[in-house]
């Protein structure tokens, strides 16, 4: 009977690795950061100033939800939509690289803001800003927009915003 102390060893040393792979596991399962935003999530951001930041999901009435993904860039090589406007692009180390477009709401008044292509919600006040006249979601078409608005639209999702320069 001396090969069964070794079947008991090896069976052991079996388990032990299984419950430290496991563990591991476990550990970047768990506590490793996860992707958190996906298309169509309202975001707030912070900027590294290297292209680089983090996109924190929030509800999309919320004041700090400047941008709203477009797409999740998840291979390398992949792009952003080509449209009409530009996205903002930002590669945030938990979601992977963000094609985000302005999230801006009607009848809101919004200022340029950095990075470029960002809007920051402002008082209807002074000048070099924008008020937002129509959201016009599902269709990229900007002769849909009112007598003297100005656009912005995306293809992904598809969406045109109408505004008016506004010296306010």
């Amino acid at each position: 009977m001396p090969s069964a102390p070794r079947n008991t060893s090896v069976l052991r040393f079996t388990l032990v690795l299984l419950a430290i792979g496991a563990c591991v596991f476990g550990v970047y399962r768990y506590a490793a950061p996860q992707s958190s935003a996906k298309a169509g999530d309202c975001v707030a951001m912070t900027f590294t100033g290297d292209g680089t930041g983090q996109a924190t999901t929030t509800p999309c009435d919320d004041e700090k939800s400047m941008f709203r993904v477009g797409k999740v860039l998840t291979r390398r090589g992949e792009n952003c939509p080509d449209g009409h406007d530009e996205y903002t692009v930002l590669v945030d180390p938990k979601a992977g690289t963000l094609c985000l477009l302005p999230h801006l709401v009607k009848g809101s008044c919004y200022r340029p803001g950095v990075p470029e292509h960002s809007w920051y919600r402002a008082r209807c006040t002074g000048e070099g800003g924008i008020k937002v006249t129509e959201v016009l979601a599902g269709t990229t078409d900007q002769s849909r927009c009112p007598a003297r608005s100005e656009a912005l639209s995306y293809d992904e999702p598809r969406i045109t915003y109408c505004y008016t320069n506004a010296d306010f």
